[in-house]
């Protein structure tokens, strides 16, 4: 009691409330608050939160996020799409074999080869290209359009489209293809020349060029077009058969093939040429008019004309036919010499000439010849 009343008037300290506050300011030990702040302030290990807290500051192991942190942050090998983008950083060069040694210059959508690509030059885009196939480059492809690919293009020279080329076949070239218009194949173009379309080429077949086809017209195809030459299109050219050039076709009109036509010369049309035969020629056939042939036409020389040639049979040339009218035939005609015609011959035989210079009587002679 001494000592209460000394603390008391001393200290002050003998009171409860007094008591209170020394307990709490020297030694709050005595109450359960304070044993728990003592818990948090000096070791917070007693309860189930600092036990989290601490295993997330200090080791971070015991919790699956963490764990899955870990692994992305240090190994990032535990997860399927991190397998899948090493291997599209690492290994895509073994699965695409895509190689570009100068540029690769993409403004618009591009779809990557699942098969092979291999660029040594250029292919600058504005549209796409879709590939199941392969694009082998040492030149350029210039895009504005589409390349819709299942096939191969093999290149030494240039594309230049702001149309499509959709190709199940292939395309090799050591020269240039430009396009306004579209390719589809599903056949092959194998170029050392080149192609300038402001139409379509529609292909089944093969074009084997070391010439020229300027199109603004279509060439359909299921059948070959073998050119040293040049095809010069306004028009079109429907083919199931071949057409073999060391020559020039320049057409505004039409020419329509279940056979063949082989030149070393030249066919100049602004009309149309209908076979399902064939025509041979080294010299040249110019046209504005029409050639409708079941048959065949092989010259050396020429026949020019603004009327009609209609055959189920054959003419045989070696000089000219030069014709305002026509000459329907089922037979044949065999010349070394020239038929000059404002008239009509129609015929189920033949005509056999060596040549004549009596050329008005030779003309009025056949100009009344009709044998049926």
């Amino acid at each position: 009691m001494n000592e209460l009343h000394m603390r008391k008037s001393e200290t002050s300290s003998g009171s409860d409330d007094e008591i209170k506050q020394e307990e709490v300011a020297e030694t709050s030990s005595g109450s359960d608050d304070e044993i728990k702040q003592e818990e948090v302030a000096e070791t917070s290990s007693g309860s189930d939160d600092e036990i989290k807290q601490e295993e997330v500051a200090e080791t971070s192991s015991g919790s699956d996020d963490e764990i899955k942190q870990e692994e992305v942050a240090e190994t990032s090998s535990g997860s399927d799409d991190e397998i899948k983008q090493e291997e599209v950083a690492e290994t895509f060069n073994a699965e695409a074999m895509a190689v570009c040694e100068d540029s690769l210059a993409n403004q618009g959508g591009q779809t990557p080869p699942t098969e092979h690509a291999r660029e040594q030059g250029n292919i600058d885009l504005e549209g796409n290209i879709d590939l199941e196939g392969n694009i082998d480059l040492e030149g350029n492809i210039v895009l504005e359009g589409n390349i819709d690919l299942e096939g191969n293009i093999d290149l030494e020279g240039n594309i230049d489209l702001e149309g499509n080329i959709v190709l199940e076949g292939n395309i090799d070239l050591e020269g240039n293809i430009d396009l306004e218009g579209n390719i589809v194949l599903e056949g092959n173009i194998d170029l050392e020349g080149n192609i300038d379309l402001e139409g379509n080429i529609v292909l089944e077949g093969n074009i084997d060029l070391e010439g020229n086809i300027d199109l603004e017209g279509n060439i359909d195809l299921e059948g070959n077009i073998d050119l040293e030459g040049n095809i010069v299109l306004e028009g079109n050219i429907d083919l199931e058969g071949n057409i073999v050039l060391e020559g020039n076709i320049n057409l505004e009109g039409n020419i329509y093939l279940e056979g063949n036509i082989d030149l070393e010369g030249n066919i100049d049309l602004e009309g149309n040429i209908d076979l399902e035969g064939n025509i041979d020629l080294e010299g040249n056939i110019d046209l504005e008019g029409n050639i409708d042939l079941e048959g065949n036409i092989d010259l050396e020389g020429n026949i020019d004309l603004e009327g009609n040639i209609d055959l189920e049979g054959n003419i045989d040339l070696e000089g000219n036919i030069d014709l305002e009218g026509n000459i329907d035939l089922e037979g044949n005609i065999d010349l070394e010499g020239n038929i000059d015609l404002e008239g009509n011959i129609d015929l189920e035989g033949n005509i056999d000439l060596e040549r004549t210079r009596r050329r008005p009587i030779f003309s009025y002679s056949l100009k009344s010849l009709k044998t049926k």
